[in-house]
């Protein structure tokens, strides 16, 4: 039976987004969630974004693990303008020392190298996150 593990679709608590995180996975699959979840969490929450990818105990981690994917492809979809923000992202993904997380780093650093490279659907829609090689 469908729940929804949120109050509001659009803008989901903290509080929300670590409850939905850690439920079993056939828990988490019936969950009704918004299509575009991944657009606010990537936006509202990049730490807990990278805590949770880096987290092996999530059942959502890859969700999050996406979500981290989201906020590189955000910033190189827009042309790298604000490319303080994603150095820093990318500075705090280190400090987790997580094979998932060092792999979008080396990647986020060969795209920022290029940025001709981007690819929407690589970065923004899954395809990096799901693809671990």
């Amino acid at each position: 039976m469908p729940w929804k593990p949120f109050q509001s679709d659009f803008s989901p608590s903290e509080e929300e987004l670590r409850h939905w995180a850690y439920v079993d996975q056939q828990t988490a699959d019936d969950a009704e969630i918004e299509q575009d979840l991944d657009i606010f969490v990537a936006g509202d929450f990049p730490d807990l974004v990278l805590e949770l990818a880096a987290d092996d105990t999530c059942t959502q981690q890859q969700f999050f693990l996406h979500c981290a994917y989201f906020v590189v492809g955000d910033h190189a979809k827009r042309k790298f303008k604000d490319r303080s923000g994603c150095k820093e992202f990318l500075k705090k993904a280190k400090q987790y020392k997580h094979p998932k997380l060092d792999m979008l780093v080396g990647r986020a650093e060969q795209l920022m190298a290029n940025p001709a490279t981007f690819e929407y659907n690589k970065w923004c829609l899954g395809g990096l996150a799901n693809n671990p090689l």
